[in-house]
């Protein structure tokens, strides 16, 4: 028995090396892919050049450290936040369809940025105010479940769909009061998630807010197996659930707002990453978080390879993650119904 576990341990160590390859090898990947080709001598000029003098004016050398590179890091961090997102508020929830923007996140972070972008605002002031928009959203969740004098999970979910509708009705009245020939566009392609204003003054306070968010997950990690159990099993065995469980949301709100604050409301890879990770790895936490953070990392930097190069024009993310997680979640469905029940 203890020979089968090792094995199982050791197949388990080498898929996390195998996935902890497959965001880097994705972003390599992107830095050469796009309208303006980079030769592999292209990128060793610029890197060298980059060492010694900075960012000059070269073609390459702005292709590469102002456009792509941004968009890279970015993607990987966005990406990964909301897969760990998705999965912490599935396990939270005990609900496979649980996603980020369950407690009203998203839609709290896209009305912060609509409102920043009807004020003329730049894109730093944009990120910084959907920031604090989304996680305004959820603090008045969680409000709404303290005044009931519960912590029940669905209580969560009842109040996140309140608060989701209000701010999306938030969201269309600045749509209709934007100027349509300027504002209104901004904020539509916004809404659909989009990369096309990254910039480097940007990825600090997306990494840092990733950074903070994880944190507790990847510590906590063992003990979010405890809350796929009833709140009864879970306490009778030692975790204090309703604390905990708000510590989770808080960490996995962090995670989402930032990540929407920064690429705009990007669905399905909150909610279909954690499957195709639980697929890979099992259910075990220890293995499932890194492995979702991982994977939703390669994920938005394939599909932002695919917005920049499909087309003439560049395609919103949003657009490309449901063609593409639709057909894909339907068949992790069907595959896998009857561990759902």
């Amino acid at each position: 028995m203890k020979e089968i576990k090792a094995v199982t341990g050791r197949r388990k160590n080498l898929l996390m090396a195998l996935l902890m390859i497959l965001p880097l090898g994705a972003a390599v990947f992107s830095l050469f892919i796009g309208r303006y080709h980079i030769t592999p001598e292209e990128f060793a000029r610029a890197i060298a050049a980059f060492i010694n003098s900075g960012i000059n004016t070269n073609n390459a050398e702005t292709v590469i450290f102002k456009v792509r590179f941004p968009r890279i890091i970015a993607a990987a961090l966005a990406g990964g936040s909301l897969a760990a997102a998705g999965l912490a508020y599935q396990i939270v929830f005990r609900n496979p369809l649980a996603s980020p923007d369950v407690l009203g996140a998203s839609a709290g972070a896209g009305f912060g940025a609509c409102i920043a972008i009807i004020a003329g605002a730049s894109p730093l002031v944009i990120q910084g105010t959907a920031f604090l928009s989304g996680l305004a959203a959820v603090g008045l969740t969680c409000l709404i479940c303290g005044r009931l004098g519960r912590g029940e999970a669905v209580l969560y979910i009842l109040a996140g769909m309140v608060i989701n509708a209000v701010f999306h009705a938030g969201i269309g009245l600045v749509k209709y009061t934007a100027d349509p020939y300027s504002q209104l566009q901004t904020i539509t392609f916004w809404l659909m998630g989009s990369m096309t204003l990254i910039e480097l003054s940007q990825l600090p306070i997306l990494a840092l807010g990733t950074v903070i968010g994880m944190i507790p997950l990847i510590l906590f990690r063992w003990k979010l197996n405890l809350l796929s159990f009833d709140d009864t099993e879970s306490s009778s065995l030692g975790l204090d659930t309703v604390p905990f469980r708000l510590l989770i949301i808080a960490a996995s709100t962090l995670l989402c707002s930032v990540a929407t604050a920064t690429c705009g409301m990007v669905g399905w890879v909150g909610l279909m990453v954690p499957h195709i990770a639980r697929s890979l790895t099992g259910a075990n936490t220890r293995y499932l978080l890194p492995a979702s953070f991982l994977i939703g990392s390669a994920y938005l930097i394939f599909i932002d390879d695919i917005a920049r190069i499909m087309l003439s024009i560049e395609l919103p993310l949003g657009v490309l993650t449901a063609i593409i997680g639709v057909p894909v979640f339907i068949v992790l469905l069907v595959k896998g119904q009857g561990k759902w029940k």
